[in-house]
């Protein structure tokens, strides 16, 4: 056996003779921990046997102290920062008493780590039971860690509006101080408007956070000040809210810009039943067109106006708008095209199979199905075992009334996919339920790659997102029951859609980095052949109705 081997074999083999109480006494165990030569597990060991009844008070803080100094020693920050978690975790099992010290000892460690993803990890697989006493510190180090932000941020956030609102300093003033002292960006704006979902959810109906996010929304530059105001408006859906955004809109002085959030913020009233208030914003961004000079803007713009009106019912009035786009993209063939496709008209040169595509998308519009996500990892081009993937999903996504998602499949139009998947392969009675899907407008293609994961303009579209892993994050794993809660509790669509990886290398690490739901199918941590895990995901999505 060789010394990477064995290791974790002694670590181990001192820490079920620990806890059988028989055998070796304390003192001889923690000799042998201390003789362990990886200061990984030795650190695991002399942790593990701090917690052991016949260990005396004194020599438990002297093991503490000692397990926790050794993650100094460990390089490599991934691991250090996975040392530290697992203490964190197996914290439980040492006294009450002790557990102020292991938080001391492990806040120590982690305020002291280098910025980066090791201290990211770090932060939030500690921060469930560094708990609210040091959330204050935790977020401040969030903040501070360039390119984490988000990611890291996020969860502490969450943590802190389930149980810390009323613990000492670490009040929704503190919190905000925090996040207002980041740097204007639009990752700013992002985490003010999370944390003012988070508080709202808890019950605090308090405004100050929005109020907050928007004041430095409008300090952004024009993109950025834009995609700002549009996601506010997209996380926002009781009536206070949209009214602030509102007052903010007609402050950008921008006739295009104004219209298009008006158009967003008419979408969401729809969605949360605020119908008349909706109608009226949409009318507004028509009206607001009027100001707009140039013509392919405002075509545009009217396009996605229509859109939003078609949906609220009012097919009277998106008819009207249509019109007058068609109008204004006289003479611009790619804007004529776009226009014709929103009425329903295929222009000359369409050829059936995108006809198909977008009748299907209609007659599908307001069905509420879960969706079953192919994530493509594979490098290169379209391959065949992409074409097998599409084909074997399909019936799948028929027989449990799922829709299709492909994230990242090397291939920019869908109807072509699907031509290709269809003279490839006789899977699924000859492509037959391909087609049906087809059809019904239940198939999207998403653009993201493995290195940039989808929006999240593209999961409101989609579903909750659930990413399918064996190695799910302690902080993301989830059930199946609570995450179908949480998508009917915040979810614009109610819906989930569970992802897999097409490959051996399940999926990539940014997706499961930006999703904040991950879910084990086995129960037993064991990866899955993909056309296996395929079937487990229909059946789980299935057995949940919509």
């Amino acid at each position: 056996m060789s010394g990477k081997e064995h290791t974790p074999s002694k670590y181990r083999a001192i820490i079920q003779e620990s806890k059988s109480g028989r055998g070796k006494p304390i003192e001889k165990l923690v000799e042998d921990a201390r003789s362990i030569p990886d200061p990984y597990y030795q650190a695991l060991a002399l942790f593990g046997l701090s917690a052991d009844r016949r260990t005396s008070e004194a020599l438990a803080k002297t093991l503490i102290k000692d397990s926790i100094q050794l993650s100094d020693k460990e390089a490599r920050a991934w691991r250090k920062a996975e040392l530290l978690t697992t203490m964190c975790k197996k914290a439980k099992n040492n006294p009450a008493s002790m557990h102020d010290l292991i938080r001391n000892e492990v806040m120590e460690k982690i305020w002291n780590f280098p910025k980066g993803k090791g201290q990211s990890d770090a932060v939030i697989g500690c921060a469930g039971f560094l708990g609210c006493p040091y959330m204050h510190g935790l977020l401040k180090l969030a903040a501070k860690n360039s390119g984490f932000e988000m990611e890291t941020c996020k969860p502490l956030l969450r943590q802190w509006a389930k149980d810390c609102p009323s613990f000492p300093n670490t009040s929704l003033e503190d919190m905000v101080k925090i996040l207002a002292s980041m740097p204007a960006s639009l990752m700013k704006v992002k985490l003010h408007g999370y944390l003012h979902v988070q508080i709202t959810r808890s019950g605090n109906d308090d405004l100050v956070v929005l109020e907050n996010a928007l004041s430095h929304a409008m300090k952004l530059s024009d993109d950025e000040r834009i995609q700002s105001i549009k996601y506010l408006a997209d996380q926002s859906s009781k009536l206070e809210e949209l009214e602030l955004i509102a007052t903010a809109i007609t402050e950008l002085g921008e006739p295009v810009n104004e219209a298009s959030l008006f158009s967003t913020l008419a979408a969401n009233a729809d969605k949360s039943g605020h119908k008349d208030l909706a109608l009226d914003w949409f009318t507004t961004g028509l009206d607001i067109l009027e100001e707009v000079d140039d013509k392919e803007k405002r075509a545009l713009a009217r396009i996605k106006l229509a859109t939003g009106l078609r949906r609220l019912g009012n097919q009277e009035l998106a008819d009207k708008t249509l019109e007058k786009a068609l109008e204004d993209a006289e003479g611009d063939e790619k804007i004529t095209a776009k226009v014709r496709k929103a009425i329903g008209t295929p222009s000359k040169d369409q050829d059936p199979v995108h006809q198909e595509t977008h009748i299907s998308e209609n007659t599908s519009q307001d069905v509420k199905r879960h969706t079953l996500g192919l994530y493509d990892t594979y490098e290169g081009g379209l391959k065949p075992v992409h074409i097998r993937m599409v084909a074997r999903a399909a019936p799948l996504c028929v027989a449990y009334d799922l829709d299709l998602a492909l994230f990242g499949f090397p291939e920019k139009d869908l109807p072509r996919l699907i031509k290709k998947v269809l003279n490839d392969t006789n899977i699924g009675k000859g492509g037959k339920y391909l087609k049906d899907l087809q059809k019904q407008g239940r198939i999207s293609l998403i653009k993201c790659s493995q290195q940039v994961p989808p929006s999240e303009d593209d999961w409101k579209d989609i579903g909750l997102p659930i990413a399918t892993t064996s190695r799910p994050a302690n902080n993301k794993d989830t059930c199946l029951e609570t995450a179908l809660e949480k998508a009917i509790a915040s979810h614009p669509k109610k819906h989930l859609c569970m992802i897999m990886g097409l490959g051996k290398k399940g999926l990539p690490q940014s997706l499961l980095n930006s999703v904040d739901h991950h879910m084990e199918l086995t129960g037993h941590n064991i990866a899955l052949e993909t056309a296996t895990a395929m079937g487990i995901i229909a059946q789980m999505l299935g057995s949940l109705g919509v």
